[in-house]
């Protein structure tokens, strides 16, 4: 979602990736895939127009440049599982363990 001169006004339109949403009825955002060919890597380009109304009317200029995002890291199909929850295991043994260690040398003073 995207504020139309948020910075400026609380009272700006907002506009969504749904175009039945928008105050206007149409597109406010565009998604273009784009691959680079010397780091070989995709990236999908995000471009948000923030301005009222279809170009004829001289409401917007419908560039979709107003905002633009170059996300990369997206795969297709199911991703990888993180082992997330083996690390957090072993860090509390490891803490367990420091913490007998530390009350057994407290022990024999």
């Amino acid at each position: 979602m995207i504020k139309a001169n948020g910075f400026n006004t609380q009272s700006g339109k907002v506009y969504g990736s749904k175009a039945a949403n928008n105050p206007d009825g149409l597109e406010h955002l565009i998604a273009v895939n784009y691959f680079d060919q010397v780091e070989q890597v995709n990236y999908v380009v995000l471009g948000y127009e923030d301005l009222f109304g279809p170009k004829k009317s001289g409401g917007s200029d419908r560039d979709f440049n107003d905002v633009v995002f170059a996300v990369r890291g997206i795969q297709e199909g199911t991703p990888t599982d993180v082992p997330e929850p083996s690390i957090v295991l072993g860090l509390m043994v490891g803490f367990y363990g420091l913490n007998r260690l530390r009350r057994r040398q407290a022990d024999s003073i």
